[in-house]
């Protein structure tokens, strides 16, 4: 069996995932008028890498999503568990840098198969060491327990790993391109 080399030979139909992301985006971009004229009025829309919302003094509060995806199945096969939570931080500050924003705080949210603590401790270690070398606090997180959603390679240890990191830019140095 050969390895992948692209989502389409993974067996990802990227024309409907291209679809469902406009569907998101139709039925998204409309809560936008939620915020008009008001701090926290949304100045970037929905495809970025970070949704940009109005502050104040010239400021903008940058926010973005990211998960680990697959990664947590190599995690797993090699039993290691600290360095996807560096990970995790990493592609979340990435994004908000490629906006021209300072990262300056994470949220993270796990869910686990089984409350092991040879699992989550690795991966809350990772995330920490994460925040020190972006120089930004986990403020707040989630981890849940769904032994009959998240299933693994290895019994009793899946999981699934995302983040929320916020940052904050000058609105005549954000970066669109």
């Amino acid at each position: 069996m050969s390895i992948p080399r692209d989502y389409r030979e993974a067996g990802v139909d990227i024309d409907k995932v291209s679809e469902i992301h406009k569907s998101i985006k139709s039925i998204l971009e409309k809560t936008f008028i939620f915020r008009e004229g008001r701090v926290g009025s949304v100045l970037t829309g929905i495809g970025h890498y970070a949704g940009l919302i109005d502050l104040w003094d010239g400021k903008a509060l940058a926010v973005h999503v990211d998960g680990v995806g697959s990664k947590v199945l190599i995690a797993q096969m090699m039993n290691k568990y600290d360095t996807i939570g560096i990970d995790c931080v990493a592609m979340c500050v990435n994004d908000l840098i490629c906006m021209g924003a300072e990262p300056i705080a994470l949220a993270d949210y796990l869910v686990v198969q089984e409350p092991r603590s040879d699992l989550i401790e690795p991966i809350m270690e990772g995330i920490a060491k994460g925040a020190e070398e972006a120089s930004i606090a986990v403020i707040c997180g989630e981890t849940a327990v769904m032994k009959d959603v998240v299933k693994g390679v290895r019994d009793g240890y899946g999981f699934d790993l995302a983040a929320t990191c916020i940052g904050i830019v000058d609105k005549r140095r954000v970066l669109t391109g």
